[in-house]
């Protein structure tokens, strides 16, 4: 009788490495896909958020900016007493006097202009001259326009209904209960602010903000404290 040889209960031979390798492949490549799969989808969230961030930070950020900016009544004066000096913008009516200037708006604006006259009254010598006025457009309306010369050099100043217009941006400071707005637009110094229902700008190319132009409005002797406030702080 021949001995069985065979050994039914033992563990089959290993598999050579380089098979096992090779059976383990597709395993493998499957997971690599996964990996660069999972590596491409973060890089576009990463770089879906990058545009979001950079969406955000312009949408919310220029508002601000334009804010502190001058405002379109700021803008539109400057602009204005440009063309004035260009030559662009002749007066519609010349006079020295201010109650004749303040009548020939009546009726073609549809607020009241009354141009102060404090030295006059006050007998103090004129730093100031009145040249005239006209009208300017401004938001499908018109807006008084007064010329004045102050040392030889022009002085523009710009009114207008606050409900058509409101004084915004710029540098502000406050001073007698109003607040000022100065800015530097075209290289000339810009003075805006609201008072009893009117929105003033007054623009010219005097020293520091300007505030000397202010004694065409504010002459009294209890304005100067108004105008040497507007002075820049050193």
């Amino acid at each position: 009788m021949v001995a069985n040889t065979s050994h039914t209960g033992a563990a089959p031979r290993s598999k050579p490495k380089k098979q096992r390798l090779w059976q383990s492949f597709p395993g493998l490549l499957a997971n690599s896909w996964k990996l660069r799969a999972v590596r491409i989808a973060l890089l576009v969230l990463a770089s879906g958020l990058l545009i979001a961030v950079i969406w955000l930070t312009r949408n919310f950020s220029e508002p601000q900016l334009a804010a502190t900016g001058p405002s379109s009544f700021a803008m539109m004066a400057a602009d204005t007493h440009r063309r004035f000096l260009q030559r662009q913008l002749p007066l519609e009516i010349v006079s020295n006097r201010p109650e004749q200037i303040s009548d020939w708006f009546i009726g073609k604006v549809n607020f009241g202009v009354k141009l102060p006259d404090y030295q006059e009254q006050s007998g103090q010598l004129k730093l100031y001259s009145l040249e005239g006025a006209r009208l300017v457009g401004y938001r499908e309306d018109y807006a008084a326009y007064v010329a004045y010369r102050m040392y030889q050099r022009p002085i523009s100043l710009v009114v207008t209904s606050d409900s058509v217009a409101r004084p915004s941006g710029g540098e502000q400071i406050v001073s007698h209960g109003l607040t000022f707005h100065f800015d530097s637009i075209h290289g000339f110094k810009v003075i805006t602010w609201s008072d009893r229902g009117l929105t003033y700008a007054l623009v010219s190319d005097l020293e520091e903000r300007g505030q000397e132009s202010c004694v065409v409005c504010h002459q009294g002797a209890q304005d100067r404290d108004l105008i040497e406030k507007l002075k820049p702080r050193r």
